[in-house]
């Protein structure tokens, strides 16, 4: 299993490198996983795109006071 801080990392990196469509990569890159059996590797991937909408949201919704 995948610390959730690496995954919370690997978000970060997702949204630095392509900004608006950092989730659907991810949702692409589980989708392939997928296709080529590797369960595990996209159920990764499906955490790092939940873990990317979490932080847009957050992101649209500003800092909390």
């Amino acid at each position: 299993m995948i610390p959730d801080i690496d995954i919370w990392r690997s978000a970060r990196v997702m949204l630095k490198r392509y900004g608006d469509q950092a989730a659907k990569e991810a949702d692409d890159r589980a989708g392939q996983l997928l296709e080529q059996g590797d369960r595990d590797g996209a159920a990764v991937w499906c955490r790092i795109r939940d873990a990317i909408v979490q932080w847009e949201a957050i992101g649209r919704q500003g800092p909390a006071n």
